[in-house]
């Protein structure tokens, strides 16, 4: 059975980042969401609309959302919003990091190549854990970091 379609919101170049990690960790990523359709799709997505504008395409058809979105202000409001539209927001992890069994990942959060976190860490809903980080044992990471 394939994985729910995955959309992207957010695609700019961190958005590029997430969307390339998304396919290598298997999700079903289809779609992309953004103020204005770009003629740079290296990943041919198809165009939703802006998800904050009412003839939005992806609402209530139970997609994934994730978020490609870099900057940690407008990454906590599109999260926000997301919520308050009742949709599912997904995290993604590049397989390619290394991370313990005994750690505790909140929603929504993306986490790069190269990364390594270590037993006891938390981190927290929507952030980001960027490429070839090091989180060491016991580190707690907040929310929209």
């Amino acid at each position: 059975m394939q994985e729910n379609k995955t959309v992207l919101v957010g695609y700019s170049g961190h958005g590029k980042v997430v969307g390339e990690a998304a396919f290598l960790s298997g999700q079903n990523l289809r779609f992309y969401a953004e103020k204005i359709i770009f003629k740079d799709n290296p990943y041919k997505l198809e165009f939703l609309g802006d998800e904050r504008l009412p003839d939005f395409k992806g609402f209530n058809k139970n997609y994934n959302f994730i978020l490609g979105i870099g900057d940690n202000h407008a990454r906590k409001l599109a999260a926000s919003f997301l919520i308050e539209k009742n949709e599912n927001i997904s995290s993604v992890i590049h397989p390619e990091s290394k991370l313990s069994t005994y750690i505790e990942i909140g929603e929504g959060v993306y986490v790069g190549k190269n990364v390594s976190i270590n037993p006891f860490a938390k981190i927290g809903n929507y952030s980001i854990v960027n490429t070839s980080s090091i989180i060491e044992h016991e580190c707690l990471i907040g929310s929209c970091c």
